[in-house]
């Protein structure tokens, strides 16, 4: 991703279905409050960077399968409400939302299914 260090007051950035394989380049996007990443080759979250304000983060449809990955975005979105990780590899797990709830209790939304 390149090109949007200078887009200080961005607040949606919607990049599915672009292949993309590493969260880079969105450092500076520091009043994004919807990040959507649906449907792209990423294997981790590593390089998500601390986004204060993201309520909603779509990586639906990617090939995410740890659920450390997860508990490593934790501190990085701390006002997070609607969290998107449907059709990937961890989602199989039985137990998937309530992990998810468990991480990140300001979640309201998970796969577009209300928290409980």
């Amino acid at each position: 991703m390149e090109g949007l260090d200078g887009l200080l007051f961005l607040e949606e950035l919607y990049l599915s279905d672009q292949g993309i394989a590493a969260i880079e380049g969105i450092e500076a996007l520091q009043k994004l409050n919807t990040l959507d990443l649906t449907n792209n080759q990423l294997t981790s979250t590593k390089g998500l960077p601390h986004l204060p304000l993201l309520t909603d983060l779509w990586l639906a449809a990617n090939k995410i399968s740890s659920y450390e990955d997860v508990d490593s975005m934790q501190p990085l979105i701390p006002v997070i409400d609607t969290l998107h990780l449907e059709r990937n590899p961890m989602a199989q797990d039985f137990e998937y939302r309530k992990h998810l709830k468990a991480k990140f209790p300001t979640l309201h939304y998970i796969d577009a299914t209300a928290c409980v």
